[in-house]
């Protein structure tokens, strides 16, 4: 579930640059793409991803995604291709395709070739979006992961005596607390087009460890803001930041979920301050309802007493 998690957020990942205002406004136009998606809506959701893209010159993974798909049922082959290779050219890995493209349902909507003309094509496609990305800012990045990803391997691999492994990782999280202050410092929140998807996967991962240890109660009000102003430029997601603020609101705080973004084994929490409000709160930052959300990515378990009223939360 921990990697469904992950592949949600990283699906998000904004990959146009020039943003049009508070780019939470484009989040919250394609909720209602995202609705008629679901609905086997198809030629209205592809009418309305087409209409926000171009308002807003943005887009993320998942909307070209499901941009895609919607195009695939209405048998726009061509356009559904090229839609794809924009997903190549800005971060979606070959297994993603597969994942996405490849099951009995999509794969069947592709013609004689089309999906192996298409695999063919992503290596081309895969390196032009490497090439454009700063190596130094990343490398730097993927230091500071690498460093995280370590200490938490002696701690679940039990190489040590959990008091030792416990100091090991706040010590590490300590470290890169001070190192990413720096790096943000020195360069500036940095954009998707500057380390791509992963790179900033990593900024919100490492922020939301190292929040775990060691709030010293500034932290958690100097990565909120932090992430909720890039939210609204668009180099922040909006499962990132519900994310980060779910998971410290309950390990840290001891307080209940307020977007129910913070999963537990076999689906959503049910562990959400205002449930009856909850499809509101994610609406804010740009998040689909939950219903939304557990349908496109086939979640079976919500929340206890969750209900919704799609027509009620647009108007």
């Amino acid at each position: 579930m921990k990697k469904l998690i992950y592949l949600i957020v990283i699906l998000y990942s904004k990959i146009a640059f020039c943003q049009k205002n508070n780019i939470i406004n484009y989040h919250i136009e394609t909720i209602r793409a995202k609705e008629l998606f679901v609905n086997n809506k198809m030629r209205k959701c592809s009418f309305a991803f087409k209409k926000s893209i171009k308002e807003y010159n943005y887009f993320t993974i998942e909307d070209l995604i499901i941009y895609a798909k919607a195009n695939l049922h209405l048998g726009n082959n061509k356009k559904a291709i090229k839609i794809i290779c924009t997903a190549f050219e800005n971060g979606l890995n070959i297994y993603e395709f597969k994942k996405y493209f490849g099951d009995s349902m999509y794969y069947g909507f592709f013609r004689k070739n089309e999906f192996e003309k298409l695999l063919s094509k992503y290596e081309s496609l895969n390196k032009k979006y490497y090439s454009r990305l700063n190596y130094k800012m990343l490398l730097e990045i993927r230091r500071m992961e690498c460093i995280d990803n370590y200490s938490r391997s002696l701690e679940s691999g039990n190489f040590c005596k959990p008091e030792f492994n416990y100091i090991v990782v706040r010590q590490t999280d300590s470290i890169n607390e001070i190192d990413l202050k720096k790096f943000i410092e020195k360069y500036g929140f940095p954009t998707f087009k500057d380390i791509g998807i992963y790179g900033i996967q990593s900024i919100f991962l490492i922020a939301m460890h190292t929040t775990t240890y060691n709030d010293k109660g500034y932290l958690l009000q100097y990565f909120d803001s932090l992430f909720y102003e890039q939210l609204k430029i668009g180099n922040f997601l909006p499962t990132q930041y519900a994310s980060f603020r779910d998971r410290h609101n309950v390990m840290v705080l001891g307080k209940q979920q307020i977007y129910g973004a913070f999963f537990e084994r076999g689906g959503y929490s049910s562990n959400i301050a205002n449930i009856e409000l909850v499809d509101i709160e994610r609406r804010n930052i740009g998040l689909p309802p939950i219903f939304i959300e557990a349908k496109i990515y086939k979640i079976n378990k919500l929340p206890i007493n969750y209900k919704h009223d799609f027509n009620n939360l647009i108007k």
